[in-house]
């Protein structure tokens, strides 16, 4: 059983986990909300594949960080700890 319980089939992500251990971003499909992200590695991103999701996809760029990298960033939370313990 996958997320939210929604089965998914592992094969049908081989050819997404290619393109990203190449370096390459690659567009994952939410049929469920009708939405795509764009979706890259850290390691592998360029300034101008984070110019692209700015610019052309018009959404939010979402990075994962881990605590201590958000503290030495002096990054706040955007959300009360009550609403991340819901999601």
């Amino acid at each position: 059983m996958g997320v939210d319980g929604i089965s998914i089939d592992p094969s049908s992500l081989a050819p997404a986990l290619r393109e990203l251990r190449a370096g390459r971003a690659v567009v994952l499909i939410d049929e469920r909300t009708d939405s795509a992200d764009l979706v890259a590695t850290a390691d592998a991103i360029e300034a101008a594949t984070v110019n692209l999701m700015i610019r052309e996809a018009r959404g939010i760029l979402a990075v994962a960080l881990t605590y201590e990298r958000c503290e030495a960033l002096h990054l706040r939370r955007m959300t009360g700890i009550a609403e991340t313990q819901r999601a």
